[in-house]
């Protein structure tokens, strides 16, 4: 039988000996359930997971503000017993440069691909190198849906009135809805005190 060694005789045990070392990263906003089954689901692939925090600025231009702020985000994950090493200010489409920075053997993500602000995936790089693993994303739960409800559950009626609903649990309403009743309303006269063009 042929052994690696005798294969590489030059191989050092040192090589042997390294550990696997996987990389997954995030906006990291309002943790949730899904947040933590993620890298809990990472660690249990590699033996050093090292998470990648994006900036307050590379989710704004990829996806929204997000509602934490980065210094939040960034001391939360210090707590999360699975996490190993952090690198911040990531790229939200991980390079094959972030993998070497990370010193990660591959990349981690779950099952719902992120489409980036160019409208391509943001892990093709990684999936063409043959450099991504798959872990399942957490159903019925989402940054955007928990603001989604945050928004729809407000005990405060903007119709007009400030009659506080009879649930102590407010209403619901649909995103759509939600947006609408709480958005400022779009006029054409400028507001008092600014000259119009």
């Amino acid at each position: 039988s042929t052994s690696v060694c005798d294969i590489m005789p030059n191989s050092s045990s040192e090589e042997k000996s390294l550990p696997v070392r996987g990389y997954i990263d995030g906006c990291f906003d309002i943790m949730h359930s899904g947040h933590y089954n993620a890298i809990r689901q990472a660690k249990a692939i590699c033996e050093v997971l090292v998470v990648g925090v994006h900036s307050d600025p590379e989710i704004a231009e990829n996806k929204s503000m997000p509602v934490m702020k980065q210094s939040e985000r960034y001391s939360l994950l210090h707590h999360i017993k699975w996490i190993d090493e952090l690198l911040y200010d990531v790229p939200y489409s991980p390079q094959l440069e972030t993998l070497e920075k990370a010193r990660a053997d591959f990349c981690i993500h779950g099952d719902d691909m992120p489409v980036n602000a160019q409208g391509v995936c943001a892990y093709d790089e990684m999936k063409k190198a043959g450099r991504l693993r798959i872990v399942k994303r957490t159903e019925g739960v989402s940054t955007t849906d928990l603001i989604g409800r945050l928004l729809t559950l407000s005990p405060m009626h903007q119709s007009g009135t400030s009659a506080v609903s009879s649930s102590p649990m407010g209403r619901r309403l649909t995103s759509d809805a939600a947006l609408e009743e709480y958005s400022l309303p779009v006029s054409a006269a400028p507001p008092p005190g600014v000259a119009a063009d």
